[in-house]
């Protein structure tokens, strides 16, 4: 698993699972099974829904057969069930004419559309950044490489990959999804901060530029974040940062048109419509979502409630969190929200639920960039309702990938840190792996 992003894998000495061909017979070396080999295998995949313009299957990837996973994790543990394979079908266009369809990816790590290598699939099924493809009528093989990850497969059970492909037919455009805005707070009435942002996607065969948003409610201003037009080459998804003030009572909800036009076009822009519904209500006393500008240009999340007390500065109590959680889980915000701490406490979101560099690099500036939020969170509500926070005085807790992100951040910002809590952390994935395999091989 440690080594699967740096394109370790062992079919290349046969020139690659792309040059295969299907052969029952067919034995590979493999240090999982019980007599040391693997062949090819047959699965049907499972149609999850199916219409004139898309299709959503379902594969169940399974080689609890062919070895003893639970006599390898009793040797090895847990990373015994982690294992790379490969699987191929066929994607069928049935109109006459070539179509744009954009193609999801859920627990794949990279693939080949007839012949064509295409690196970065959805192993964590984000579904924020699909693959588009231009395809002519008739059928197109799929080759897909899987990586099983145990932390978010479970280590429980037979090591199943449940892989789920889906092909949308879209017309040429631009479209959006995945809006992030910043909670409500009841006593202002008014967005806890001033940033949010959207996710655009060019479905066309040329540049298109975002040059605008413009919001459909009276008393609401959006404005790019950008200076200038935003551009996106074809296929190309990114996020898009933007102000948002309202001059009168808070939405429950948002709607808004995001103008765009062909690079080089000098006519009319064109539009798409976003709506936005979940904003939630919050007491400011409450934990509840701000957000944020993270250095690498987009916008970020955390959830802070502020200290109780009357002192003049208060500490900053960090909480990161573990692969696949979510901050604004009500398990995880409103955790500390009955203990009326004297310090501010930040749940960062690290961009994503698995901060996929284990709080290290762009994860990690995600923190700071939470911390540096909060006084721009006071301005921004005019806060005066207890202590200021010590920016450069913290205490950081977190549990499992959380945990680790507890020792590098104790190790790497010690001018900072005064305390520090790991709960079930790892000094890092390669130590670990490496302390599990000597430990049991002591045994």
């Amino acid at each position: 698993m440690i080594e699967a992003t740096w394109g370790a894998d062992p079919l290349e000495v046969h020139g690659g699972f792309r040059s295969l061909q299907y052969d029952p017979e067919q034995q590979f070396t493999s240090s999982l099974t019980n007599n040391a080999t693997v062949g090819w295998s047959t699965i049907e995949a499972t149609s999850r829904s199916s219409t004139s313009t898309s299709c959503d299957v379902k594969l169940a990837c399974d080689f609890a057969d062919d070895f003893d996973y639970a006599q390898m994790t009793y040797v090895y543990g847990w990373t015994s069930l982690q294992y790379q394979a490969w699987i191929r079908g066929n994607l069928t266009v049935t109109s006459a004419e070539a179509q744009t369809v954009v193609l999801y990816t859920d627990q794949v790590l990279e693939l080949y559309v007839d012949d064509e290598h295409h690196f970065g699939g959805d192993v964590y099924d984000f579904r924020r950044a699909p693959l588009v493809l231009r395809l002519d009528s008739g059928s197109h093989q799929l080759d897909l490489r899987l990586v099983r990850d145990v932390r978010a497969m479970s280590g429980v059970g037979p090591p199943t990959i449940d892989v789920a492909v889906r092909a949308e037919i879209v017309t040429p455009g631009l479209s959006a999804h995945n809006v992030l805005m910043p909670d409500c707070l009841i006593e202002r009435d008014d967005f806890a901060s001033s940033y949010g942002s959207v996710m655009v996607r060019n479905n066309h065969e040329q540049d298109l530029e975002v040059v605008g948003l413009c919001p459909s409610a009276d008393g609401l201003s959006m404005t790019l974040v950008n200076s200038g037009p935003i551009r996106l080459v074809p296929g190309q998804t990114r996020p898009i940062a933007f102000e948002i003030r309202s001059d009168l009572s808070c939405p429950v909800s948002v709607s808004f048109d995001i103008q765009y036009k062909a690079v080089g076009d000098s006519g009319p822009s064109e539009h798409v419509s976003v709506t936005h519904t979940v904003i939630k209500r919050k007491s400011i006393y409450e934990p509840h979502k701000i957000t944020y500008l993270h250095p690498g240009g987009m916008v970020s999340k955390s959830v802070i409630q502020a200290p109780v007390g009357r002192a003049a500065t208060a500490p900053i109590l960090l909480q990161l969190h573990g692969s696949g959680v979510d901050p604004e889980w009500p398990s995880v915000a409103e955790s500390l929200a009955s203990l009326n701490l004297r310090a501010w406490s930040v749940f960062p979101s690290g961009v994503t639920p698995w901060t996929g560099d284990d709080w290290h690099q762009w994860g990690f500036s995600d923190v700071k960039a939470a911390v540096r939020a909060l006084p721009a969170w006071i301005e921004h509500n005019g806060w005066t309702g207890g202590p200021a926070p010590a920016l450069d005085s913290w205490m950081v807790t977190g549990h499992s990938n959380g945990g680790q992100g507890v020792w590098y951040t104790m190790t790497h910002q010690p001018d900072s840190v005064f305390a520090g809590s790991p709960v079930a952390g790892y000094s890092s994935i390669q130590s670990m792996c490496t302390f599990i395999v000597e430990r049991c091989g002591r045994y």
